[in-house]
Formats: structure tokens, C-alpha cells, sequence
């Protein structure tokens, strides 16, 4: 075969794979951020693979809806290593989702009566320290409602005339590969960022919770200690916001105790596609303060959110190996939290004690 042929072919495929990384993903890029900024949804021509399907959660054969974006149990932030931004300026809403909330907000206020400021996630950056490798993240936030929340996550998948017939999740989310919406945050949709912990005891428990029939997501279900939606309360100044304040104010509403904001860590952070909404992971580890006993007895005390969960249970591994309690439902986000926090914990030290969970939650 002629020499200049085979060179031709090659310098002619170099020239395509180099055209390809300097040209054509950063003008893509380029494309999907002007198109986050105008609420204009690009839908790729191409047919993907979902690639990126071992990113979201699994229990042994267990599969649940929740994307992780970092974190495995084994590794956990920095304290000084979780920063939020608050941006003061309104959310811009397309003009059919504004639409849909209008429409909406009479019949939500009469089932809600409560509309509080929630916050909804715009955008994130991880990162690594350099010189530990410890994970560090940063946060940005815009203030969101209850009823925004009610209307529009609680509701993905209901079908919608201002979207043609169309559901929510079907316009917005429903991409060929999931990782589009989660690398880039679509903002309007991710209300009601919330932060999942798992509390352990000095008698070598954790606390799980049974949610009330009262809630709107999930009732009824088993649960972590504390779900807590970061609220008002945790700003700092003009433009920061405080998580670890988020899950002490949780612990003190919802359980009654006082604890100091070195108890908390952070293992991980991810976005329960179900609901679309992001959240923190973590625990607070109380193992060297309270008993589990004493934590249930400072809660039957009375506690500003207790309407919030039907009840509080302290469990150790071989209680579940008893079946102390029935075999339950658990949202994948619970899941990922109870597992991480025992496995950080070291509670888990078998394929037994996955299998374990995976088969009771």
C-alpha cells in the first residue's frame, strides 16, 4: 500500500480526534450555558448510552433514584470545607413554568398553608485540597418557596397544558443521559435543597425515624434521623449560608438536644431524581454525649418539629438481624445516608450487613 496513503489516513484521523477536543466539546459547552442561561433546553442529535447509570445509588440489587455526585462512606469534607454563596437576586422562571405557579398557587396555599423561603441550588464546585486530598465543595443558592417546591417538584411527572400535554420532567429533565441535568443544575428546578443525617448513639445505636402520614413526599415511610431543608435561619451576613447550623437547628427542633456543630459531618452530596432536589449527606455522632434512650426521652419531652415524624427508633446492626422492627420502604436518599454513615461508622463489615439492608429497607 502507498506510503503517502497510510499517512494520509493517518494524519487525517489525528486531525479529526484534535479538531474534536479543541473545537467541538467547547463549543458545546459553550452552547449548553448560554442555553441554561435563557431556560432554552438543547436536546442531543446523537443517541447516548447512559453511561453514567453507575453513578446513581445501588444497595446490593437494590437501585434507587439517587445521583451521587461525591462521596462513598469511606471519606467525608473538611469542616471549614463546605462553603455557600447566596445570590440576593430572584429566580428567573420561563414563562410557562411561571405560568403553571400562577395557575396553581390558590389551590397550593389552600393545601399548604404554610410558605416558607426555601432555597434552590444554582450551580456547584467540587474540589481536593492539594495537600491531603480532602473534598471541599461550593455552593450556590437563590431563595425558592414551599409553595414553589409543592407545585413544580412534588408534581414532575403530572401532565401539563401550559407544556403542551407535557410533563414537567418530560420537558425539562427527561434527557437521554442523565448526567446533562446534573452537571448542569437546571436552577428553576431545584428547589428545597436539604441536608440528610444519620445520628449515633454512646450505647452504639443510630436513629432511624418513621415519617408522619402528614407529610406530602413520602409518608409513612422509614427515614433517617433528621431530613432538614435549609431555611432562613442558617444565613450568615449578607451572602453566606451555614449547613452545619442547618442540621443543629434540625436536631434541636426535631429532637429536642442542643449539640455543638463539631458533631456534624459531611459525607457526600447528590440530587434525588425522583423530586429532582440536592442534598447534603451526613451524621452526627453523639457517641461520646447521649444514649439512645436518653435522645428518645429528650424528644417525648417535646420538641418544636415533632409533628414532622410519627416516631423516633434507636437500633444497633443486630436489631435489624431480629427484626425489632417490620421491613420497610426508604427513599433513596435515606438509603445512601444510613448506608455511608454506617459504613463510615464502621458498623458495616460484611457483604451480609449490605445484603442485610438492602433486603429489610
Amino acid at each position: 500500500m502507498n506510503i503517502h496513503f497510510i499517512w494520509g489516513l493517518i494524519s487525517g484521523s489525528l486531525i479529526t480526534i484534535l479538531t474534536k477536543f479543541l473545537l467541538e466539546e467547547p463549543l458545546t459547552f459553550l452552547i449548553k450555558k448560554i442555553a441554561s442561561i435563557l431556560h432554552i433546553k438543547i436536546r442531543s442529535s446523537r443517541i447516548k448510552h447512559n453511561i453514567h447509570d453507575q453513578h446513581y445509588f445501588r444497595l446490593g440489587s437494590k437501585k434507587t433514584n439517587f445521583y451521587v455526585v461525591e462521596g462513598n462512606g469511606l471519606i467525608s469534607y473538611l469542616k471549614n470545607g463546605v462553603n455557600v454563596v447566596l445570590d440576593s437576586e430572584p429566580i428567573l422562571l420561563p414563562s410557562e413554568i411561571q405560568e403553571i405557579c400562577t395557575n396553581e398557587y390558590e389551590s397550593v396555599s389552600r393545601k399548604a398553608k404554610w410558605n416558607g423561603t426555601l432555597f434552590t441550588l444554582q450551580d456547584y464546585r467540587i474540589d481536593r485540597t492539594h495537600d491531603e486530598n480532602n473534598m471541599v465543595i461550593q455552593l450556590d443558592f437563590k431563595k425558592s418557596n414551599y409553595y414553589t417546591f409543592s407545585t413544580l417538584n412534588l408534581n414532575l411527572d403530572k401532565s401539563r397544558e401550559e407544556l403542551n400535554s407535557q410533563t414537567i420532567r418530560q420537558t425539562y429533565l427527561s434527557m437521554n443521559d442523565t448526567s446533562e441535568v446534573v452537571e448542569e443544575v437546571v436552577p428553576f428546578l431545584a428547589n428545597g435543597f436539604g441536608i440528610a443525617v444519620l445520628v449515633f448513639t454512646k450505647d452504639n445505636k443510630f436513629i432511624l425515624s418513621r415519617r408522619s402520614m402528614q407529610c406530602n413526599a413520602r409518608p409513612g415511610e422509614y427515614d433517617v434521623t433528621i431530613v432538614e431543608s435549609v431555611n432562613e435561619k442558617d444565613i450568615i451576613g449578607s451572602n453566606k449560608m451555614d449547613l452545619y447550623n442547618t442540621v443543629t437547628r434540625g436536631i434541636e427542633e426535631e429532637l429536642g438536644l442542643s449539640i455543638q456543630k463539631e458533631k456534624v459531618t459531611f459525607l457526600g452530596f447528590g440530587v434525588d431524581m425522583d423530586y429532582y432536589q440536592w442534598n447534603m449527606v451526613g451524621i452526627v455522632d453523639l457517641s461520646k454525649d447521649y444514649m439512645s434512650d436518653e435522645i428518645l426521652n429528650a424528644r417525648s419531652m417535646g420538641a418544636e418539629g415533632k409533628w414532622e415524624n410519627k416516631e423516633f427508633i434507636a437500633l444497633s446492626m443486630k436489631d435489624l438481624q431480629r427484626k425489632v422492627i417490620d421491613p420497610g420502604e426508604m427513599w433513596g436518599m435515606g438509603l445512601v445516608t444510613l448506608y455511608w454513615g454506617l459504613k463510615y461508622k464502621n458498623y458495616i463489615n460484611s457483604k451480609e450487613d449490605e445484603d442485610l439492608l438492602s433486603t429489610f429497607f
